[in-house]
């Protein structure tokens, strides 16, 4: 197939995805009914940080357990979506472009692992997917865990077949700023280290330090007294 073409189809697919999600925006204003109390908890947090409250810079919106998750990269993105769409459906807006990214990052994915016969296929069906699409939509803290998730992984993948790669420093921050999306990445962690260590290719060992201060200093704030 003509790197043209097979190009062109891609832009189709991810054109594709982002019609079937920007048509969530008409299945309840593109929230999660179960999820809707997060949402509004997500939007105060949000506000809490625009107005200077301090603790809204240390404590999140997101449940862990009994508590809250630390840190406000969460509040910061819907900040984002407050600033530049003065509306909570502009948070959803920014939820279905990033979820359109992970349409071409599944594309990348699957041509890494499985080959380029399989890339168009892949993205298609994750394009077209009706939990896929269900699930691009809700500015609920869950949900970029797939865009994050699939960074991860092609950094991983990168950082395992290539020598020397600086992705590893990549790594060591998509570590950092996950947690403060949703508390699942504690679980993955440890699997991310043994893969490091297990890894066929040698590790760059200056990128590695470099991504371990810059995952210390994601997380310093907590350390001021």
């Amino acid at each position: 197939m003509a790197k043209e073409f097979k190009t062109a189809l891609l832009i189709g697919i991810m054109c594709l995805g982002f019609l079937l999600r920007l048509s969530g925006v008409g299945w309840g204003e593109g929230y999660h009914y179960a999820a809707m109390g997060d949402e509004i908890l997500a939007y105060r947090a949000a506000l809490s940080l625009d107005a200077g409250e301090e603790r809204a810079f240390y404590i999140g919106q997101p449940n862990f357990k009994t508590g809250k998750l630390p840190g406000p990269m969460w509040a910061l993105f819907w900040l984002v979506g407050l600033k530049f769409g003065n509306s909570p459906e502009a948070v959803g807006l920014m939820m279905i472009i990033l979820h359109t990214c992970v349409i071409y990052l599944v594309y990348r994915l699957a041509e890494n692992i499985y080959g380029p016969q399989y890339s168009l296929w892949a993205a298609l069906f994750y394009a077209t997917s009706p939990w896929a699409v269900h699930y691009s939509v809700s500015p609920w803290n869950p949900i970029p865990m797939a865009f994050f998730g699939a960074l991860l992984y092609l950094a991983l993948w990168n950082v395992a077949t290539h020598p020397d790669s600086p992705n590893v420093f990549w790594v060591c921050v998509l570590l950092a700023i996950m947690p403060q999306f949703h508390m699942i990445v504690i679980f993955i962690a440890p699997v991310v280290v043994l893969l490091l260590w297990w890894s066929p290719s040698r590790l760059n060992r200056r990128w590695l330090a470099a991504g371990v201060i810059a995952r210390m200093l994601a997380w310093s704030h907590f350390l001021r007294v």
